[in-house]
């Protein structure tokens, strides 16, 4: 299953689609496709209004086969995954670590865009991870 980042799902949503982005996911079309709820929260944020948030959230809901929760295990993972990214000098903000310990706990690879935050070789250690090479993340 791929766990796609909000960087990711708002370059697929922007008008014109970024081509890298659409790229990979035509190229990804067969596979399962899902966001982690954190995802999902920070997509819908991004809107002022609570009925373009529902138009929205009924937009996620029909395109991805799962918007995957915070569980008590998603907690847990997150929590070695921080220690463990910790001891080798490596941190990610809380909204990032929570989305691939999504990803992680749920055997999946998460997708983004954000280059900046996940293209290191201790994350790839760590979470199977796809990073999506953009012009503007």
């Amino acid at each position: 299953m791929l766990y796609l980042d909000n960087s990711v799902l708002r370059k697929a949503t922007d008008d014109p689609p970024d081509p890298a982005v659409a790229a990979y996911l035509r190229a990804n079309s067969g596979d399962s496709w899902a966001i982690p709820a954190t995802v999902a929260w920070e997509y819908l944020d991004f809107f002022d209004s609570r009925s373009r948030r529902r138009r929205e959230r009924q937009y996620l809901e029909w395109a991805f086969q799962e918007v995957a929760p915070l569980t008590l295990d998603v907690a847990e993972e997150a929590a070695e995954l921080s220690r463990l990214l910790a001891k080798q000098g490596v941190s990610l903000d809380a909204a990032d670590l929570l989305h691939a310990a999504i990803a992680r706990a749920n055997s999946g690879t998460f997708v983004t865009a954000d280059a900046a935050d996940f293209d290191k070789p201790e994350i790839h250690q760590l979470v199977d991870v796809d990073v999506i090479g953009v012009t503007n993340t």
